[in-house]
């Protein structure tokens, strides 16, 4: 299921400009879509796909065209993460953030800085994750990590366990990010064009 719905909106920039179906994204999630067929990550529906882009207007109306739908007004994140693949210590990203919501699953649609986890290089984009609610983002992250998955990015705070969402990428290639499932009625919010309110946003650093 995951790699149809991939397949079905995965395309890339070629030389001239135009959209074209990529067999890059297949590649690179082949053999862990196949293997989650037949070992569930136990985390339910997936709530949304992800792409990394290097323009964020122009990939939005590229996409907007090709498969419809209504896009949210962009939302700016700068914070501190912690990134153990990185580095040891806490590091700053920023990144800009947008949806194209139509039927089926709603995409999602980043343009990171150099050295953010969203960063691609030129106007280029590809895919960046699935991504699933958790009740409990610390079992989520624990249950993933028994699976192969290691944590890649998730936002740095002085407490304990994950705050508010978290990036775990597998050797096979695949990301998933988790979010909090209490956040579930202001991103719904957000895609219907209300202004994006999350509570662990004011506690990010």
């Amino acid at each position: 299921m995951i790699t149809t719905n991939i397949g079905d909106i995965m395309h890339t920039h070629g030389a001239d400009g135009r959209l074209r179906r990529s067999d890059f994204a297949h590649a690179e999630i082949q053999g862990a879509a196949h293997h989650f067929a037949h070992d569930p990550t136990g985390l339910g529906d997936v709530f949304h796909l992800a792409l990394a882009v290097g323009d964020l207007d122009a990939a939005m109306s590229s996409y907007q065209s090709l498969a419809g739908g209504t896009r949210t007004n962009p939302a700016e994140l700068e914070a501190l993460v912690h990134a153990p693949r990185l580095s040891d210590g806490p590091i700053r990203v920023r990144g800009r953030v947008c949806w194209l919501v139509r039927n089926g699953l709603p995409i999602e649609f980043w343009q990171g800085e150099p050295g953010s986890p969203w960063h691609t290089e030129g106007r280029g984009i590809t895919f960046h994750h699935v991504a699933y609610y958790a009740d409990d983002l610390n079992e989520a992250t624990a249950s993933l990590i028994a699976q192969g998955f290691e944590l890649e990015v998730t936002p740095y705070h002085h407490g304990d366990g994950i705050l508010g969402f978290a990036y775990l990428r597998h050797p096979a290639g695949l990301r998933i990010e988790i979010q909090g499932s209490a956040d579930r009625p202001s991103m719904e919010a957000w895609m219907r064009g209300e202004a994006l309110e999350i509570d662990w946003f004011k506690d990010l650093q």
